[in-house]
């Protein structure tokens, strides 16, 4: 309790000495070394490795809501009493080629809102001076990943978040403190290297309101280091933390016992930390191992033809009898080896030694022969429920017998060779075997225990849905209960699922195309599968037709979008006057005869599979009449396709007027006839556009919508011409786009008034801006380039191409 109290109060310390050293300004000197730099970065902030390197002569605070990011490559040197304080966000991210190096530096994180830590490929160590802080924060977020920790310690106190430490190396003194809290601190991947340092690598402390809760996780990390603390637990409630798939320096569970420190209680660590499950060698997270622990031996007797014992898993080892090798093998993944050898005489000393996969060495282990005379443990091979004979090999000339519970259900004796076949009725899954053999002297081996093994697939499934289309996702059967049902496509699983106490099943499935081969089969939960059952997926989806261009009565073809490979067939009056077949992209042109003003003609796609698409109707309507525009004009096909969807009329004389700059009325007008707003005319509340304008109902209905705004005068300035940029604010908010591009223009600056609506008309392709790099927003917009903008708010078909 008391060094938990030291923590907090030297935390705030630290935290009021921070504050008092805030206010000072931030100092960065340049000379031929490198940067001079301490005080306050009140900004962002970002060191790169040409500045390199960067040298605190006093405490660094980074202020609120102000990230100092630091580039790979870059040194920090500090000194005993320099620290960074970091009331904001401090990233520190290298790379494996180009890591960060933190010399001396102590980071220190408080406990403001948006204040983080973040280092990666970083190492961090004291060389000045001993010990000490490497890492504090309280509180706050925390992620550490592929760093180096060196001569100190990081801590982490009272996260309210949760926060990560991963793929780290901590060696040469360097420790992690935990102070649990509300948020969870994930711990993986981490290597510890503290040989011969007395303090444990991992301090865990718990005080009210957070004792008890599981929110540490400590996985996959290594530990290295004998007869030391890997973990000490520390709290008036019980700590509990998931300790799962760590490797311990040993895979002794006993040794892990004594690596487990309960500071207040000394129970058993399995009653405080989960390790269900533990590594059996250590894992290769990229940095230095330790030392390989002497194996452990079972002991040997004379008529003992293994020599079993415990080591790290994937190991090597080999049994000597002075010079000469008896037997070698390799360890099982769960570290346990058995060597073969042949029997020695009582007294022999035998020698082990192992190496493991990469290539450490332990210290060789001896064991002396006993003098114990049982017949040799039998080896049986597997026994399940399609059994009949117990197959293996005794000592030759041995009885083996079979048990049940206390029954003995079949017995034999060994051949000269030592085989055996005893013969036993079929046993059920689970059921637990014994097999001993006995010799003469009746001396008994050991009991070998085999459990049998469910070797029977389960029954093939029956499909209840015979007709699985492109449109299904439910597929249900029958099979055998207690089994799953699988669903793959090319050994790729897309579905599985459970039977129910009737045997009936339901799969949920993504939709598959047409003439996807399923499979479907059972399997049980000793792994068993049935034989599998087929089916092809139907194309029942009809086409589609995503897109017709405008017809009018001089069109001599109709083209459009729709599904590829489908059959386009255009009729009128039921009779068929055109088709064709789409392209690889969907596009399609088919001919056809001019058509009259008004005349109605259905367009329908059809796919191989027979599958019709909904009729498209189209009405011819009439070209484009203006006495002023060709249809060679650029925008032609904009214009015309405005005029059949009346946005645009022309004027009396018959002319478009192309050329002519856009008003700001007809600006209302053509938007608000887009839109279908309200274009009764009526007051709008400006002194210059009374009721009789032929404007006033748009633009009164424009300015509801917040689509257009006047002047601080109170005027509209109905006949002014539009310029580029007020073109870019009107079609922004009449068709509410919010998607922004990235690209900007050298003469749009950011903060002007259509800058945001310049990036949204962008992001939507309604605009490319000029070749050379400029958009022109004060630049009067012609009535053409108007109508080709609104023809493209209005249809993607005529959107622009971004390169």
């Amino acid at each position: 309790m008391q060094s938990n109290s030291l923590f907090r109060f030297s935390i705030k310390v630290l935290v009021i000495l921070s504050l008092i050293i805030s206010f000072m300004p931030f100092q960065s000197k340049t000379n031929a070394a490198g940067k001079m730099v301490s005080g306050t970065i009140t900004e962002n902030t970002v060191w790169t490795k040409q500045e390199s390197p960067y040298t605190l002569t006093g405490i660094l605070t980074i202020y609120p809501n102000v990230t100092l990011t630091i580039e790979p490559g870059v040194e920090v040197i500090a000194g005993n009493g320099k620290s960074i304080d970091v009331k904001g966000k401090l990233k520190a991210i290298g790379t494996a080629e180009e890591p960060i190096i933190l010399k001396d530096a102590y980071i220190n994180g408080y406990d403001f809102v948006n204040q983080s830590i973040q280092l990666e490929y970083t190492n961090l160590y004291h060389e000045s001076f001993n010990g000490g802080y490497l890492i504090t924060s309280f509180r706050r977020d925390v992620t550490l990943r592929h760093n180096r920790f060196s001569n100190g310690l990081v801590s982490i106190a009272d996260p309210y978040y949760d926060n990560l430490v991963e793929n780290n190396f901590f060696t040469n003194g360097s420790t992690l403190n935990i102070s649990n809290g509300r948020g969870k601190v994930f711990i993986r991947g981490n290597t510890f290297l503290n040989e011969g340092i007395d303090s444990e690598d991992i301090l865990i402390r718990s005080r009210e309101p957070n004792g008890g809760l599981p929110n540490v996780e400590i996985n996959r990390n290594n530990f290295f280091g004998q007869n030391k603390i890997n973990v000490s637990l520390d709290g008036y409630n019980r700590v509990i933390f998931n300790g799962l798939d760590n490797y311990w320096g040993t895979t002794d569970l006993l040794k892990i016992n004594r690596k487990i420190l309960d500071v207040n209680d000394n129970i058993n660590f399995r009653d405080r930390l989960n390790i269900e499950s533990i590594a059996y060698k250590p894992f290769n997270n990229g940095f230095e191992f330790g030392t390989l622990e002497t194996p452990f031996i079972l002991s040997v007797g004379d008529n003992d033809t293994t020599i079993k014992g415990l080591t790290d898993a994937d190991s090597t080892v080999s049994v000597y009898k002075g010079s000469q090798m008896l037997g070698q093998s390799k360890s099982s993944a769960n570290g346990a080896f058995s060597v073969g050898i042949s029997p020695q005489p009582s007294g022999s000393e035998l020698r082990i030694s192992v190496e493991d996969s990469y290539g450490r060495k332990s210290m060789d282990g001896a064991v002396t022969v006993l003098d114990v005379t049982p017949p040799m443990t039998p080896q049986v091979n597997e026994i399940s429920d399609q059994t009949t004979k117990v197959i293996g090999k005794a000592e030759p000339g041995s009885s083996v017998f079979v048990k049940k519970d206390a029954e003995v259900i079949g017995n034999g004796v060994t051949t000269m060779d030592g085989n055996f076949e005893i013969s036993i009725d079929k046993q059920a899954v689970g059921n637990v075997l014994n097999i001993y053999s006995t010799d003469s002297s009746n001396n008994t081996s050991t009991m070998v225990t085999i459990t049998v093994k469910d070797k029977t697939p389960p029954i093939k499934p029956v499909l209840t849905t015979t007709d699985v289309t492109d449109q299904t996702t439910v597929i249900k059967g029958i099979g055998e209960i207690g089994s799953t049902v699988q669903l793959k496509v090319e050994n790729d699983l897309i579905g599985i699922g459970d039977l129910d106490g009737n045997g009936l099943f339901s799969i949920t499935i993504p939709t598959q195309k047409p003439g996807t081969l399923l499979e479907i089969m059972a399997r049980d939960t000793a792994g068993n599968f049935s034989e599998a059952v087929t089916t092809t997926v139907r194309d029942v989806t009809p086409p589609y037709i995503k897109y017709i261009g405008t017809v009018t009565e001089q069109s001599k073809g109709i083209n459009g979008l729709a599904e590829p490979g489908s059959i386009i067939q255009v009729k009128y009056s039921g009779n068929t006057i055109s088709s064709t077949v789409t392209a690889s992209d969907g596009i399609f042109f088919t001919m056809i005869d001019p058509q009259l003003d008004g005349t109605v003609l259905e367009v329908t796609a059809q796919d191989h599979a027979g599958n019709k698409s909904v009729v498209f109707t189209v009405i011819v309507g009439k070209s484009s009449s203006f006495t002023d525009l060709t249809s060679n004009h650029r925008f032609y096909k904009e214009i015309s396709y405005l005029l059949t969807k009346e946005v645009i009329t022309g004027f009396p004389d018959g002319s478009f007027r192309p050329n002519d700059k856009v008003t700001r009325s007809q600006a209302a007008i053509m938007i608000g006839r887009a839109l279908n707003l309200n274009g009764n005319q009526r007051e709008t509340g400006f002194k210059d556009v009374g009721a009789s304008s032929k404007a006033s109902g748009f633009i009164a209905s424009a300015v509801e919508r917040g689509i257009i705004k006047g002047f601080p005068d109170n005027t509209y300035r109905p006949n002014e011409p539009v310029t580029r940029g007020q073109m870019a604010i009107f079609i922004a908010r009449a068709f509410d786009l919010k998607n922004e591009a990235e690209v900007s223009f050298t003469d749009v600056q950011e903060g002007s008034a259509s800058y945001i609506y310049i990036k949204r008309i962008l992001a939507e392709r309604i605009t490319t801006g000029y070749s050379d790099g400029t958009f022109k927003p004060e630049r009067n917009l012609i009535r053409s380039d108007f109508s080709a903008f609104m023809a493209r708010a209005l249809e993607d078909s005529f959107k622009v191409n971004v390169q």
